[in-house]
């Protein structure tokens, strides 16, 4: 029983450690290129995440930037 939970200790700590050392991706405001997201990620995330934005009169922007880049390219 010993054994079996040590092989299945090392397999966890494997896994998780070998995520650890991937390259983080890093987006910010700076961030602007939307060419450089795959399409398999937006494929994705369109069919995956559905958003419901409640905003005030100030809250406005958002609504325009997300209407503004679906108007620049469909895909989006």
């Amino acid at each position: 029983m010993r054994n079996i939970f040590l092989i299945i200790s090392v397999l966890i700590f494997l896994v998780i450690s070998s995520n650890s050392f991937a390259e983080p991706i890093i987006t910010d405001h700076l961030c602007t290129d939307l060419t450089q997201i795959p399409a398999e990620w937006i494929d994705t995330t369109q069919a995956s995440i559905k958003g419901y934005y409640a905003h005030t009169s100030h809250g406005r922007q958002l609504t325009i930037g997300l209407e503004t880049i679906e108007q620049t390219d469909s895909q989006y």
